[in-house]
């Protein structure tokens, strides 16, 4: 699940390599540092690539991008089966309980949902 972004340059093209990905993926902040074209990470850059990745329909675990370029992330798609499950983790709603339900006992969601959220407990739990 690791993203190689050799020859991205844009946000766009990262977009892309999580299709490619299967909508999820793990990259260094050393790397979205570099997509931005930014010298550090500084908070106003975080914040930047923050909002340049949620532009293009892009999330981001932590919620909160660390400032170390060797610190690793996950970035998601949104508005996607994964995207939707790390929604209902994070901002919880009926509608995403019924989705967290739904994907861990077979109703509403299938082999593959179950294995995505299994990875989201995960993440989201820090192991």
């Amino acid at each position: 699940m690791d993203l190689f972004l050799g020859g991205v340059t844009t946000y766009a093209g990262l977009r892309d390599a999580l299709v490619e990905h299967g909508d999820f993926g793990r990259t260094g902040m050393g790397r979205l540092r570099d997509l931005h074209n930014a010298l550090r990470l500084g908070a106003k850059v975080r914040e930047e690539i923050s909002e340049r990745l949620n532009d293009h329909g892009i999330g981001h675990l932590p919620p909160a991008l660390p400032g170390n370029q060797d610190a690793e992330v996950r970035l998601y798609l949104k508005n996607t089966p994964v995207g939707e499950l790390i929604t209902a983790v994070l901002e919880p709603t009926r509608r995403g309980d019924e989705l967290l339900v739904g994907a861990v006992s077979g109703r509403g969601g299938d082999a593959e949902s179950a294995e995505k959220l299994r990875l989201i407990a995960q993440i989201v739990g820090g192991r």
